[in-house]
């Protein structure tokens, strides 16, 4: 992690890099892992790799959502990706099964 130009840069498992001005509340949510969210444009862009095509290769979904809003990055992953956000539900409940 680093910043620059008041932007912090972070990497993510799954995505490349994740952008977030150096103030405001922490991206909490384990739906990040899947987006990245860019200040220049205030748009999160999907970046679960998808298989499209003839071609057999794996693409980027690369779908761009408004703002970096929580509930709209799962709406996405529920209706395109369920798969996905199935794997993030049941690990949500294993961490608070442990915690609890």
């Amino acid at each position: 992690m680093f910043s620059t130009n008041n932007i912090t840069l972070y990497k993510r498992s799954h995505c490349r890099t994740m952008f977030k001005p150096g103030s405001g509340r922490k991206l909490e949510s384990g739906v990040w892992q899947y987006f990245i969210y860019e200040t220049a444009t205030d748009k999160s862009r999907c970046c679960v790799n998808t298989v499209a095509g003839d071609d057999g290769e794996k693409h980027e979904c690369g779908s761009m959502l408004g703002g970096k809003n929580a509930t709209n990055v799962k709406s996405h992953l529920r209706s395109k990706h369920k798969d996905i956000l199935t794997t993030l539900q049941n690990a949500e409940k294993q961490k608070k099964q442990l915690a609890g």
